[in-house]
């Protein structure tokens, strides 16, 4: 019962904490790589573009190329 208390008092808020900084962590990792990506695209190193293919070459990571550049 004690433990149970302990859990929703402390515990539970700091999960909630920890969740909300991985969530922003995740989403800019998520942007910082298909930045990386969007700029291997077009990079004019062709080892470079092949790279790109490479390192998405399942498609994970979408790059929209409707977004504005950011070169």
């Amino acid at each position: 019962d004690a433990e149970i208390r302990r859990f929703h008092t402390i515990l539970k808020p700091q999960l909630k904490t920890i969740k909300s900084d991985l969530h922003i962590v995740k989403k800019s990792f998520r942007d910082a790589v298909l930045k990386f990506l969007q700029q291997l695209k077009f990079h004019p190193d062709i080892t470079l573009r092949s790279l790109s293919f490479r390192l998405n070459f399942n498609e994970f990571y979408k790059v929209s190329y409707t977004s504005k550049s950011t070169a």
